[in-house]
């Protein structure tokens, strides 16, 4: 309501809010890229077996 009232048109205050659903989920995605990627990099450096324990207890060592 107030979005509409400040820009005077439902379509402008749709556009605006269509708009940061955009930003708000690009930026959302590239979080979990980086997550991802980030973990990913972090396990090709850790050998299997100890990757098997800390997926197994995530607390670290056993």
């Amino acid at each position: 309501i107030w979005a509409d009232m400040e820009t005077g048109s439902v379509w402008t205050a749709l556009g605006w809010a269509m708009l940061a659903m955009v930003i708000l989920q690009v930026g959302y995605f590239g979080l979990v890229v980086g997550l991802v990627y980030r973990r990913a990099s972090k396990g090709a450096e850790a050998s299997p077996a100890s990757a098997a324990v800390n997926d197994l207890n995530p607390t670290g060592s056993v």
